[in-house]
């Protein structure tokens, strides 16, 4: 990730737009926000249409003055500098997201009726299992990224052309499974913080 540079103010707008002098942002490229508004805090967004002090923000709508208050949105960027790609993916896995509920019921119910209503959503994270090769350069990328326990953008791009964007914590473990008949494999976990999705 780049260094951080600050963001004056954001929009409200659909998309919008941040006001951020000098920020070196080329077009498409994914920034990581923080923002005094926490429905954006902590997410990545696409750049577009960017010239020296501003840019979009690529799916954003901030037209809800209750959700987005009125220069409420300072924070700063950080762009993604550049990528890794990770090879040798043997298998993946995902978890997380089950729906929580608040059980209740009313006292005056003579039959004591429990209902629920949903609530928040379990944490989420993924799972690559690698082929281990302390030779590739995403080995050395994840491991990295686990010792500096800072969340990072990850960018999965599918067939069709559209990308998702994570931004993730990264957990991974160098000690090599070793298993009859199998080659040595090394696991990463993504635990997902937000995501993003742009069509191609």
């Amino acid at each position: 990730m780049a260094a951080a540079k600050a963001i004056t103010g954001i929009s409200n707008a659909a998309p919008a737009v941040a006001t951020a002098p000098g920020h070196g942002v080329a077009a498409g490229v994914p920034v990581l926000l923080s923002s005094g508004w926490g429905r954006l805090d902590g997410r990545v967004v696409r750049a577009g249409d960017p010239d020296t002090n501003t840019f979009k923000l690529l799916g954003i709508d901030t037209t809800d003055l209750l959700r987005f208050p009125a220069s409420g949105g300072a924070g700063s960027l950080q762009a993604a500098a550049s990528w890794t790609e990770i090879t040798q993916i043997l298998d993946s896995s995902s978890g997380g997201g089950e729906q929580q509920f608040y059980n209740y019921s009313y006292l005056e119910d003579p039959e004591g009726t429990e209902r629920q209503m949903p609530t928040n959503k379990s944490a989420r994270s993924f799972t690559l299992t690698l082929g281990d090769d302390p030779a590739k350069a995403w080995y050395a990328a994840l491991d990295a990224t686990d010792q500096a326990k800072l969340p990072t953008v990850v960018r999965v791009v599918l067939p069709s052309g559209s990308v998702i964007f994570y931004v993730a914590y990264v957990s991974f473990d160098k000690i090599p499974k070793i298993a009859k008949n199998q080659g040595m494999s090394v696991t990463a976990v993504f635990a997902i913080q937000s995501f993003n999705r742009y069509a191609a």
